[in-house]
């Protein structure tokens, strides 16, 4: 390197200092300084890449929990509805039963009396005193021509689940679970969030 003196054309008595360097050099240089401005730009972006990367698991991982929450809301519903719904099957199912009760007594009843007419009858058949005969039958045209009371049933086969009328259960659902919760989300940069705790306080331990 040299320095050279030379007269500014404003200022007659004015001096430039200056390096010369060969243009090779120059050129190499410059190519150092590029090279290393690429790798910083590099490396830069490299960090932000593994930064959304790791933006993405956690976004991942939470989204898993809200779908497990979501799941686990409906789930509960689902519940409810399947245990009403066995609770109202069971109260048909027991006035089934209540009523099929009393008709198979009574049936019970009909087929003791048959029982007690068809006894009578294999009388009949062997009865050779025409006096026992003649009662046995008026007996029987008697009962024939006034039923008892198990010859009337004593319960009808009638039974019927009825709706509430006028009310549509899929859309009072609908609205029950219109607002069962919101979905929160953050558009603050990561870069710009911050947590805050509490203080902390600590104490020394003295050592002599």
């Amino acid at each position: 390197s040299s320095g050279i003196n030379a007269e500014s054309p404003g200022d007659p008595v004015g001096t430039v200092d200056h390096t010369v360097i060969p243009f090779s050099i120059a050129i190499k240089r410059m190519s150092e300084i590029l090279i290393y401005k690429a790798n910083e730009c590099t490396a830069k972006l490299n960090t932000a890449n593994d930064v959304v990367l790791e933006e993405i698991h956690r976004l991942d991982h939470s989204a898993d929990d809200s779908f497990a929450s979501v799941n686990k809301l409906f789930e509960e519903v689902i519940d409810a509805v399947e245990k009403r719904r066995i609770e109202v099957l069971a109260e048909v199912k027991a006035k089934k039963d209540e009523k099929r009760k009393v008709l198979e007594e009574q049936v019970q009843i009909i087929q003791k009396e048959k029982m007690e007419v068809d006894s009578v009858v294999e009388e009949l058949q062997q009865q050779v005193e025409l006096e026992t005969s003649q009662s046995k039958i008026s007996r029987l045209r008697t009962a024939s021509l006034t039923p008892s009371v198990s010859c009337l049933s004593r319960g009808k086969s009638y039974i019927e689940f009825c709706r509430v009328s006028g009310v549509s259960y899929q859309e009072a659902v609908k609205k029950l679970l219109a607002d069962v919760g919101k979905v929160k989300t953050s558009r603050t940069f990561p870069s710009l969030c911050r947590a805050s705790s509490g203080h902390c306080y600590c104490k020394a331990k003295e050592h002599n």
